[in-house]
């Protein structure tokens, strides 16, 4: 094999319930992203080698659990979780999971979490004001959460890992992705790529290496968009 294929998806977390501040996964979701991920060969391909694997999540336990749901379709392990219980059951060989604080919203003053707020953010890239309220301008938070796609991608490849996860919330998975995409732009993107993140969407962000000539080839997948990205640029966030 010549062409060794390496990929980060993009995932926002499933839909969830709360319970005395305390998050939980639903059995329906569970499901729904463990079948996501048995499609992991037929979207991706065969080539990505999925033995060894990182996951970038939050401090939430939605984002850890989601991004192990995936996992599980992936892996094709049986018998299937149905629930989340399950999920922290099973035990992933090879993957490490690492919370990271640029995945939540710690230090981050928004007013209000809605579609039309996140829109309202992306169109007033440098606003610190909402209808008389202080919030953190969308550019701020763009520039401190793009540096985790840089630390993803240098660690996929130096760290002998083929598969990486970044599982987390909106609109902090959109930026990631609006970072990957805008690295092959000159300028900005202004709207979000292939729409808001809903709950259980996901891109991939994928990289085939030719170990014969050392070049690579990336593109972002997400929907039904292929757009091409500039590794250099990601990996100078």
């Amino acid at each position: 094999m010549t062409t060794v294929r390496k990929v980060i998806i993009i995932a926002r977390h499933g839909y969830y319930t709360d319970i005395d501040g305390i998050d939980q996964l639903t059995n329906e979701s569970v499901q729904s992203m463990y079948a996501q991920g048995l499609d992991f060969e037929t979207t991706i391909g065969q080539d990505c080698q999925t033995g060894k694997a990182f996951v970038f999540h939050s401090n939430k336990p939605r984002t850890r659990n989601t991004a192990r749901a995936r996992l599980a379709g992936i892996r094709k392990m049986t018998p299937a979780p149905q629930t989340e219980t399950d999920l922290e059951r099973v035990q992933f060989d090879g993957v490490m999971f690492r919370p990271d604080p640029r995945m939540s919203y710690r230090g981050i003053k928004m007013n209000g979490m809605g579609t039309e707020y996140c829109e309202w953010m992306l169109a007033n890239r440098h606003a610190t004001q909402n209808k008389g309220v202080e919030v953190t301008s969308f550019q701020q938070i763009y520039d401190t959460r793009r540096p985790l796609l840089g630390d993803a991608v240098r660690l996929l490849e130096n760290g002998n890992f083929g598969l990486g996860v970044i599982s987390g919330h909106s609109p902090l998975v959109d930026i990631v992705v609006l970072s990957a995409v805008d690295s092959a732009r000159s300028t900005p993107c202004t709207e979000y790529v292939g729409g808001q993140f809903d709950r259980e969407n996901i891109a991939h962000l994928v990289i085939d290496i030719n170990q014969k000539s050392g070049t690579t080839d990336a593109r972002l997948l997400r929907n039904d968009l292929v757009l091409p990205v500039n590794l250099d640029v990601i990996k100078s966030f």
